[in-house]
Order: C-alpha cells, then structure tokens, then sequence
C-alpha cells in the first residue's frame, strides 16, 4: 500500500470497504473511506463514506488497487 492511492480492502474485523490512504506506519494505515463501511463491534464505531478510518495492517487480508 502506498500514500496517496486508493484500494479495495478486505480487513478481517471490519468488512470491505474502498480506501483512500492518507498515512501510514508499520502497524497502521490510515485514509479516508470512498465506497463501503467499514463495520465494528459497536455500532457506534461504525465509520462511512467520507469518514476517516484507521486500521491495523496485520489484519488487512486482501488489498486490491484501484
């Protein structure tokens, strides 16, 4: 992943979704959601298109390129 393209993330703990990447670490990616949401355990942690969201990079499972 790269700053500044967008992907289509498959994360194991919050679903699929499309992300722009705003930043990132070694353990953290950061962007802004394009298409989808991004699911959590409590529905208020929720994040939707247009929100920024940040997730661990260990359980990203399948990224693919736009």
């Amino acid at each position: 992943m790269e700053i500044g393209k967008t992907y289509v993330v498959s994360h194991s703990r919050k679903g699929k979704f499309t992300l722009h990447v705003t930043s990132m670490s070694d353990e953290w990616v950061t962007g802004v959601i394009v298409d989808g949401t991004a699911g959590a355990m409590m529905e208020y942690n929720e994040k939707y298109k247009g929100e920024e969201l940040t997730a661990r990079k260990s359980f990203i499972r399948v990224v693919e390129e736009l």
